[in-house]
């Protein structure tokens, strides 16, 4: 169970108030609790669009179209809290704003929020923030030291590499998933994803200032014009996550569905 990341405070947003400035919102989902059984039983289906339950069909494997299910009705759920539509009425964009393909990350056309979405074992995350752009990554700690230092000469920049070296075996997966997921959630806010470099990213600095991140393959600009604050998020052990955004963040606020209410959505006229 992941009590210490999911009953750290159950916070319910306003509905209707996206994140204040230097505020974020950030929905937790156990898939193997109660509140995972919420977003991907038979009815959670009822919610999703006509391309959503196209890609259903596309899954062999039961776990993995149950993890899809779950994601994107939380998705939908979310934007319609502060929105103020239905859940099934929601428009998620997810064409990709760098090559035009249906991979982007997703964004809610006319709204303040912008959102990042993770899923790591049995734990579903999705930051939500009212200003700026936001990336969020959490991984499921499960492979061997050896392992991690063979994707570290990888997908760590020359700097990192000697520090991540340096230390002895028992302190390298920490300093590794605070790496990783610190880098994924960069690429998931510029939203270049496997089009940017995880080497050419050093996230040991908590502010990568304007300029310092280099832009992904193919794009016509050799870095990101603007600033990235990071910040580690609390949590087990075998849970590490960590926040990205252009905005800094003093405040990150847990929702757990369910004890958050979606509106009802405007009456009829």
């Amino acid at each position: 169970m992941m009590a210490s990341i999911l009953d750290r405070d159950r916070w319910q947003p306003s509905p209707g108030l996206p994140p204040t400035g230097g505020e974020c919102h950030l929905w937790l989902a156990d898939l193997a609790r109660a509140d995972g059984a919420l977003l991907a039983d038979g009815t959670a289906e009822s919610v999703l669009d006509a391309a959503e339950r196209q890609s259903l069909l596309r899954f062999r494997v039961e776990s993995a179209r149950r993890v899809f299910t779950a994601s994107r009705t939380l998705q939908r759920r979310i934007a319609a809290h502060y929105t103020g539509s239905q859940p099934r009425d929601v428009v998620i964009d997810r064409v990709c704003e760098h090559c035009g393909g249906d991979h982007g990350k997703p964004r809610v056309p006319g709204s303040r929020i912008d959102y990042s979405v993770s899923h790591s074992g049995d734990l579903l995350v999705v930051a939500v923030v009212g200003a700026g752009r936001v990336g969020v990554d959490v991984e499921h700690v499960r492979q061997r030291v050896a392992d991690l230092d063979d994707l570290a000469r990888t997908v760590f920049a020359p700097a990192e590499l000697t520090s991540y070296q340096a230390l002895a075996s028992a302190d390298r997966p920490s300093c590794f998933y605070r790496a990783w997921t610190r880098k994924e959630a960069v690429v998931k806010l510029t939203g270049y994803g496997l089009r940017q470099s995880l080497s050419s990213v050093d996230v040991t600095a908590d502010l990568l200032p304007s300029g310092t991140v280099p832009a992904g393959s193919g794009a016509a600009k050799t870095s990101v014009e603007y600033g990235i604050y990071l910040r580690d998020l609390p949590g087990r052990d075998d849970y590490p996550a960590a926040l990205a955004s252009t905005t800094r963040i003093d405040t990150v606020r847990h929702v757990v569905p369910g004890t958050a209410a979606t509106p009802a959505g405007p009456a009829a006229n």
